[in-house]
């Protein structure tokens, strides 16, 4: 038998010879017809189950001869897979989406496959999953059961990221590996948008495991949504429920989830270490796993440790000879991804040739990868060679001509002190890029007219112009605050300041500066809604989430405030370190001066000498007879050279009788003044 397939006994009943391509569908004009063309010619009969298209979804199907029935949507995947299923009448399926197409290196397989035979064992197809969202980042794939013999037996489970299996076992089909493969377009960034897969797929996702609490593949489901929704902690914990949950089992989706929170880990909580060990134990799992050997490149370099983790990455580049063995993979790893990482970790060890000539081996497996060319650049840049550097930076602007290659090459620019020409190429920019960024490139514009002789009166007019363009845009707001501020233009800053609150608010930057602007003005109720509206769109960002918490205690609610105080990440240590000190403070209020203590000293992890969090420890010290440690806490602080905490120490040591100490520390105090 052709693939490894197992030959059925002699006495199985076989349906008639022939494919059968079953599918669902909602609103696919868009897609339907290049889905169909792709398979017709294969497949025996086109079975399609209708959940209520509105467009010409129902004409292009009957175009293609297809058998359509309608049923009205119940929110699982598989329930509607089935139903296409039970339309089968050939002896194999095929299924497909939409927005899905065949792939021409197929065709010689499924041919093959309509007069085999059948037992209770599928093919793997492996997804292509095509993206937009990231120049160059080309597709990463996953391996699927979606060609299987047709019998009643085979069915789909789990309402969302359904599989199909056997008797309804909690593990997935047999399959055996041939070439099939499929093209999925469903996650160019305007269709995902448009269709909210995000919001759909984490309803449905958490019904399943409000269902089905003690299954691991919901867990897995939630948790991988929830972090590509960039809702962290609740990505992290359903993770964490899935590893618990599974053991030693050995499940396909494993290796994947466990690359998956080890990223989640060194991205959002700053724990390296905890990455490091999780990507280890996907190796353990699966030792050919490109994802995470990157991943564990990754924990590595940010350990401190880059040897090793240009070894990881190394071996991450020889693992993609296996790809098609996983169940889920970024291909792009081991083509360029691995080389941009490995060329990042040789330039900031300072080797800088071998920098360049790992972007170079990276461009020259996937030519015209954005963040290649714009790591070359830079290498380039940083070995003087600006000629070549500049005509990079060019190249990136003239393929992508997008916000980003524009931002790379007026900074350029302006780093090479070309003043005239940034200001030339900042109006040849604006009007091909987004408002945004050609507000922010204006407003670049404003500060540099200073230095160009003869245009030092148009900064004001470019700043204008800027803040007109993007009014909400808190890059555009910063910059023009710091301009007008710098001209000693207050009334200026106050219209800016007034006209802000009403703009609309377009990026998760927008939120929070407008959050803070309303914890600014007093004003708590607007300060929680800005910052809960920011978090509802963009998950759990921690400026928002701080903002929201400071609202929250304004408002008289500490315990709630406490909550969420505790959920921000260490991924903004800046942020981190206000969430502990407020934390501490309402700790504090609620008499709970050891926790209190505890937060502060958070702080003090972090910014070793920031006064503020130095005096607090030493007044809740205080509060607890612990005079001591007040004064080795203010000793400690002294470093900092505040004087605040210099007359601390003093008056604790004036009021134990230790005038001479004393006086000593007000003078040197004075001394350092």
């Amino acid at each position: 038998m052709p693939f490894g397939l197992p030959r059925p006994s002699a006495d199985s009943e076989q349906l008639p010879a022939g494919i059968s391509l079953c599918m669902i569908v909602k609103n696919e004009e868009r897609f339907l017809e290049a889905c169909l063309s792709s398979a017709r010619e294969f497949v025996d009969e086109i079975c399609i189950v209708d959940t209520g298209s509105t467009d010409r979804t129902l004409e292009i199907a009957r175009q293609f001869g297809a058998r359509v029935e309608e049923r009205p949507w119940r929110n699982d995947f598989s329930w509607a897979r089935n139903e296409a299923l039970a339309m089968a009448t050939r002896r194999w399926i095929v299924v497909l989406d939409a927005d899905e197409v065949i792939r021409p290196e197929s065709a010689e397989t499924l041919r093959t496959l309509r007069a085999l035979p059948t037992a209770l064992t599928g093919l793997w197809v492996r997804c292509f999953n095509v993206v937009d969202d990231y120049k160059g980042t080309g597709a990463s794939s996953h391996a699927i059961a979606r060609v299987f013999p047709n019998t009643p037996r085979i069915r789909y489970r789990s309402p969302i990221h359904e599989f199909v299996t056997v008797d309804g076992r909690d593990t997935g089909l047999d399959a055996k590996h041939a070439p099939l493969a499929i093209d999925h377009y469903g996650y160019l960034s305007a269709i995902v948008a448009e269709r909210k897969k995000g919001d759909r797929n984490l309803e449905i996702i958490r019904a399943a495991v409000i269902a089905h609490p003690d299954d691991p593949f919901h867990w897995y489901n939630l948790g991988t949504t929830a972090l590509i929704e960039k809702r962290i902690d609740e990505g992290i914990v359903a993770l964490e429920k899935m590893f618990a949950l599974i053991g030693t089992e050995p499940r396909g989706f494993v290796p994947s989830a466990l690359s998956f929170l080890a990223d989640a880990y060194i991205e959002f909580r700053g724990d390296a270490e905890k990455g490091a060990a999780l990507a280890r134990e996907s190796l353990k799992r699966s030792p050919r796993f490109a994802n995470a050997h990157f991943t564990l490149g990754k924990a590595l370099s940010a350990l401190g440790r880059p040897t090793e983790a240009i070894a990881s990455y190394q071996a991450s580049i020889e693992a993609g000879k296996h790809n098609r063995e996983q169940f889920l993979v970024d291909d792009e790893v081991s083509v360029w991804k691995a080389h941009s990482e490995i060329g990042a970790v040789y330039g900031k060890m300072g080797e800088l040739d071998a920098a360049l000539e790992w972007f170079e081996r990276g461009l020259a497996n996937r030519p015209g990868v954005l963040p290649l060319m714009l790591n070359r650049a830079r290498a380039l840049e940083s070995l003087s060679r600006y000629i070549e550097a500049g005509d990079q930076f060019r190249a990136a602007w003239d393929e992508f001509r997008d916000d980003q290659t524009a931002t790379e090459l007026v900074n350029f620019t302006l780093r090479r002190g070309q003043f005239d020409v940034a200001l030339e190429q900042v109006e040849m920019i604006a009007p091909l890029v987004s408002q945004r960024c050609a507000a922010l490139q204006i407003m670049t514009a404003a500060a540099i007219a200073e230095r160009v002789p003869g245009r030092a009166a148009d900064g004001p007019a470019y700043a204008h112009r800027a803040l007109a363009l993007a009014p909400g845009a808190a890059p555009v707001l910063d910059a023009a605050e710091r301009y007008f501020t710098e001209r000693g233009e207050s009334e200026a800053v106050m219209a800016l300041r007034a006209a802000e609150l009403d703009a609309p608010l377009e990026t998760v930057e927008d939120y929070t500066r407008r959050s803070s602007r309303w914890l600014s003005e007093v004003q708590p109720r607007q300060a929680v809604d800005t910052a809960a509206a920011g978090r509802a769109r963009f998950g759990d960002h921690p400026g928002l989430m701080y903002d929201e918490a400071a609202g929250i205690v304004q408002l008289g609610d500490r315990d709630r405030a406490l909550r969420l105080l505790e959920q921000v990440t260490v991924q903004n240590a800046q942020v981190f370190g206000k969430a502990a000190f407020l934390r501490s403070v309402i700790l504090a209020d609620l008499g709970r001066l050891d926790d209190a203590i505890h937060a502060v000293d958070v702080v003090l992890d972090i910014a070793p000498g920031n006064p503020e969090a130095v005096l607090h420890r030493a007044k809740l010290l205080a509060s607890g007879d612990r005079a001591s440690e007040v004064e080795e806490t203010l000793r400690t602080g002294l470093a900092g050279g505040d004087g605040r905490i210099a007359a601390e120490l003093s008056g604790l040591l004036m009021r134990a009788g230790r005038f001479a100490e004393a006086a000593a520390i007000a003078d040197n105090a004075l001394a350092g003044r």
